[in-house]
């Protein structure tokens, strides 16, 4: 029975998938109540976790200028309502922004290419220098002013500004 190659090889897969579901999986506390793991007492590393358990980057919430990053990254992709995510409910419903949105969503060969990210004097604000390309327009150098608070945890972009 051990000589089959495959045979050990599925069992040791087996055996692994074992310990990876029983690892992940809730536990008992010694009064019987079912709890699962608390991420929050391991600091960075809970925030870490965190993050890849809801699907998004650590620097979405760890760092502001990771959430200006990936909010233009996200436009780029055509992930519109991942980039609403990054802002308040006020910025979702400015004409501005919606056109922004609307610009992304009709034109498939508009990409964003040499992004930069570069912190202002003022606490919060960043300013993006990007350039928009697309094959049927012209280069286009973009700049916009990022402002970012942090509201209930997490790092969201409160103000966008074209000069």
């Amino acid at each position: 029975m051990y000589k089959n190659r495959h045979f050990v090889f599925m069992l040791s897969c087996l055996v692994c998938m074992g310990v990876l579901l029983w690892s992940q999986s809730h536990f008992l506390s010694s009064d019987g109540e079912e709890r699962g793991w608390n991420f929050a007492d391991l600091g960075d590393w809970g925030q870490a976790i965190t993050a890849m358990a809801q699907g998004e980057p650590m620097e979405t919430q760890v760092q502001p200028e990771g959430v200006v990053r990936s909010f233009w990254r996200q436009l780029d992709l055509r992930q519109i309502d991942s980039a609403k995510a990054l802002v308040t409910q006020d910025m979702v419903v400015r004409a501005d922004v919606q056109e922004l949105f609307t610009l992304f969503a009709e034109n498939p060969l508009l990409s964003i290419q040499n992004t930069t990210v570069v912190a202002t004097d003022v606490s919060g604000r960043y300013l993006v220098n990007m350039r928009w390309n697309s094959v049927i327009s012209d280069r286009e150098d973009v700049v916009y002013f990022c402002d970012v608070q942090n509201r209930e945890g997490k790092w969201v972009i409160s103000n966008l500004i074209r000069p």
